[in-house]
């Protein structure tokens, strides 16, 4: 059984070199050229991406209603309440990345006219940075505090966006409901 993984791992692994390879006689030096991977060798050694146009495929509005906020509520949901299993720190841990990862999408926006601004820049890297942060306080498994904390700036740094660039469009994004104050202003037990 072993062998046929191999042996199809291997056959997988040829093929593509295969079909990666494009054979070219050089009339000077008569030496075949493996072009594609080459230059891939080459690009990666040198750390360049390469360079793909972006497409926008969705306006901003849909995309932040299709893709963040289902992410950023199943963030919330998972920082409600200090992590106690593996499965709860992994679920916020996933969340806040994933949050990270959309954020680096909002580079590429530009539907609105502020979207080609430094301001509207600004908040994209802080949006991102505050996601990391997040997510790396979730994997040192800090204490819950910073996590918290961590999520706070986040949220408050999305609300001041939308604020600044979509007054009045997008609802203010809430902190979890066990967070917030009761009828008499006092704050209901919150594990910290």
């Amino acid at each position: 059984m072993k062998l046929k993984v191999y042996a199809l791992a291997l056959f997988t692994i040829v093929g593509t070199l295969a079909a990666m390879a494009f054979v070219s006689s050089d009339s000077q030096s008569k030496s075949t050229t493996l072009f594609p991977v080459a230059e891939a060798a080459d690009a990666a050694e040198a750390r360049t991406p390469i360079q793909v146009e972006q497409i926008q495929i969705v306006e901003t509005a849909e995309l932040m209603k299709l893709l963040v906020d289902p992410m950023f509520e199943e963030l919330k949901d998972a920082v409600e309440n200090p992590p106690e299993k593996r499965r709860h720190w992994r679920s916020l841990y996933i969340a806040a990345f994933n949050l990270a990862e959309l954020s680096n999408l909002n580079f590429s926006r530009r539907d609105d006219d502020y979207m080609s601004t430094t301001e509207w820049v600004e908040f994209c890297i802080k949006s991102r940075d505050l996601s990391i942060a997040l997510a790396d306080s979730v994997k040192g498994q800090a204490d819950y505090s910073i996590i918290k904390n961590n999520f706070l700036a986040l949220t408050d740094n999305c609300n001041d966006c939308h604020t600044k660039f979509e007054p009045g469009e997008v609802d203010k994004i809430e902190v979890p409901e066990s967070w917030k104050e009761n009828a008499a202003g006092e704050k209901e037990d919150i594990p910290l």
